[in-house]
């Protein structure tokens, strides 16, 4: 009920002042993450097993990005685990294009399981929740008579992204992952994003990434393991 309600948040938000707006971001988000650890926490004591994942979510990531409207920028993620089956994220990333800039920030917690240690030892499923602040500098010009003003008009959001997907090892050293998420920032959206990991070292790896949503984006970078 508390996630289908999470996926309504934006229809509900219309004509919603942004105080409350946010009290409802920041009540989902505290409902959901407790949701996530009463979870992990009753199959313990229960005597349930929940299996160990089959990759390593200890990494900070250096990452490329070019978006559909003919920019780029840069992107810094990190993930570490703080349970066996959960890991604490951080990402932030500046994007530069023709008519705007922006800024991400994002703080969330992620949970990683096997899928089957018998029948898929190298699959894992990823639910994934996140507190999102965005940034957005739009380049706005206009003209008056022979003098050229530029308007420079900054707004801030903040919301929730929450989402789940697969990780598959199909080789020895190169593994594919699908996602799809819901994000409540600027507004209600739906991403998809297909990428690919390829292991140069015990250490290194190389990937890309392509995310579907109101504005393409593609991802390219190096991920440290640690």
């Amino acid at each position: 009920m508390i996630v289908l309600d999470f996926m309504q948040l934006g229809f509900m938000q219309q004509g919603v002042t942004q105080p409350v707006k946010n009290w409802l971001n920041y009540q989902r988000l505290a409902s959901l993450t407790i949701i996530f650890f009463c979870y992990h926490l009753s199959a313990d004591n229960f005597g349930l097993h929940v299996a160990n994942s089959a990759f390593d979510y200890n990494y900070l990531d250096i990452t490329g990005i070019i978006t559909q409207a003919k920019g780029n920028g840069i992107g810094l993620n990190a993930s570490t685990d703080i349970e066996p089956n959960f890991a604490l994220t951080f990402s932030v990333d500046h994007t530069q294009q023709p008519k705007d800039s922006s800024t991400h920030l994002s703080l969330g917690v992620t949970y990683h399981q096997l899928i089957n240690k018998t029948q898929l030892p190298q699959l894992d499923w990823v639910l994934h929740l996140s507190f999102e602040a965005v940034s957005i500098n739009d380049k706005n010009k206009s003209h008056h008579a022979n003098t050229k003003h530029h308007h420079r008009h900054i707004s801030h959001d903040v919301g929730l992204r929450l989402g789940s997907g697969f990780r598959y090892q199909v080789s020895q050293h190169i593994d594919v992952y699908s996602d799809i998420a819901v994000s409540t920032t600027t507004q209600s959206s739906i991403h998809i994003r297909l990428g690919a990991t390829y292991d140069l070292t015990q250490s290194f790896n190389l990937y890309s990434a392509y995310e579907f949503s109101d504005s393409d984006k593609c991802f390219v970078g190096m991920r440290y393991l640690f």
